[in-house]
């Protein structure tokens, strides 16, 4: 918890933590001067959170030995951004009032759900489609070869029939799978004749579909190509962007009456932002802290004067 004790002479902006805190800091002011006038008084906190319209006084504020302590509750954080706020010492009807204060809240991740998969379940989840389009190719290719074979056998069946069919030739002798012609004459009846010509007419056909068959396989085969070409492209993006948008830490240390300090790092863009921030020195609140961001340097810059600080930021590329 912070012990600084805030001037109420010089109070102008408190930083009461992150939202969704609850009883973790202590936000001391000294108080004495009041004591001192109005002994018997009480000292109470009041604020009006960010967006709202109506003040309230706060629990948890306590007074002993000149220091009045307020320690914010979750009522108090749970909305980010910057309210105002201020301190009351009431002695019966006599009201004593601090200046108005900015009270400042810092922003947080909020509540928490499941954990993501992330890029490996992605990554598993892409090679899963890959291998499904890989399988679909290979059992069309396979059914592909199988109409190959059919028309390839009704080829060899036909060849077959042909041989069977001539049935009647004058001067002709066959010796093996040869046919040595000595005559003129060849006579072939008319029913083996149209059996020849269905032979070949559905031969002709088996084959056109078996054409017909690898056209398709190779329009698989390239729609195939390009998603797994398509699926690249999208895991080396996804890649490309996870690279470019993790976290990186930088820090640099504001000497007393210095001011400001340039900090140099390339990885710094005019789209970078700060995710977190530590300072060394609890004389310094973040909102004492401004930073400007350029091609390739931040630059830090203080108003305060509590002698040294070191910031160390973890900043971030927003695309």
């Amino acid at each position: 918890m912070a012990t600084a004790i805030l001037d109420l002479d010089t109070l102008h902006c408190v930083n009461i933590g992150i939202s969704g805190e609850n009883e973790s800091r202590k936000i001391c002011f000294d108080t004495s001067g009041w004591i001192e006038e109005f002994p018997s008084a009480e000292i109470v906190v009041v604020i009006q959170r960010p967006t709202e319209d109506d003040p309230y006084l706060c629990a948890n504020v306590t007074t002993a030995d000149g220091v009045t302590t307020w320690i914010p509750s979750l009522a108090d954080t749970s909305i980010a951004g910057q309210g105002v706020g201020e301190l009351r010492c009431i002695e019966g009807e006599k009201i004593r009032k601090s200046v108005m204060y900015n009270v400042i809240i810092e922003e947080s991740l909020g509540t928490t759900g499941e954990a993501p998969g992330g890029f490996d379940d992605w990554l598993s989840n892409a090679l899963e489609q890959m291998q499904a389009v890989a399988d679909e190719s290979a059992a069309s290719a396979s059914d592909s070869a199988d109409s190959a074979t059919a028309a390839a056998a009704s080829a060899a069946e036909a060849a077959e029939k042909v041989g069977e069919s001539v049935t009647s030739v004058n001067g002709v002798a066959a010796v093996d799978n040869s046919v040595t012609i000595t005559g003129s004459n060849i006579a072939v009846s008319d029913s083996d004749e149209t059996t020849v010509e269905s032979k070949f007419s559905t031969l002709e056909t088996d084959l056109d579909a078996a054409e017909e068959n690898i056209s398709t396989l190779q329009t698989d085969l390239d729609a195939a190509e390009e998603n797994i070409s398509t699926l690249q492209t999208d895991l080396d993006a996804a890649e490309e962007n996870i690279e470019a948008n993790k976290p990186f830490v930088v820090s640099g240390t504001i000497a007393s009456g210095a001011k400001t300090v340039t900090i140099s790092d390339s990885r710094i863009t005019e789209n970078t932002v700060m995710v977190n921030s530590t300072l060394s020195n609890s004389g310094y609140l973040t909102a004492d802290i401004t930073w400007t961001t350029s091609a390739g340097q931040i630059v830090l810059s203080s108003s305060a004067t509590s002698g040294d600080v070191t910031v160390t930021l973890v900043l971030q590329e927003v695309r």
